[in-house]
């Protein structure tokens, strides 16, 4: 549910405020955890999955920070879709947040497995930052 991606993302806010991770990463992980999470939640619902669900998970390494998203809904490679959002939706602010969370982060991966979908969002650690 979208109270649950909220939820989440003030989980992730915690978890970089405790990790010591700069502003920017404070900032930016909770907003792409939660957009990314709604999106992901919202294709299930449109594709009448029985029940529609989101796995997020958040791994810090030496240099980055990944975040791994995994859900049920049918194949949904967001980098993709965000493109054609981009080029053929009449109404420009629609999935403006997941547009938004792609643009900031620093990689992204989709892997489709079995029928989950797996994507991976990376933010790059700049000198002078926690991991």
């Amino acid at each position: 549910t979208d109270a649950g991606a909220v939820e989440f993302s003030e989980l992730a806010s915690a978890f970089c405020k405790r990790k010591g991770l700069n502003s920017r990463l404070r900032y930016f992980v909770p907003l792409c955890a939660e957009e990314l999470s709604i999106c992901l939640i919202g294709q299930g619902m449109e594709n009448k999955v029985k029940d529609p669900s989101v796995h997020v998970k958040i791994l810090l390494c030496d240099q980055s920070l990944t975040m791994s998203f995994r859900d049920n809904s049918p194949r949904c490679d967001l980098l993709k879709r965000a493109e054609e959002w981009s080029l053929h939706d009449d109404r420009p602010e629609r999935f403006i947040g997941t547009r938004m969370a792609l643009k900031l982060a620093d990689g992204f991966r989709y892997i489709p497995l079995m029928d989950q979908n797996n994507t991976m969002i990376t933010f790059n650690l700049s000198k002078g930052e926690t991991a």
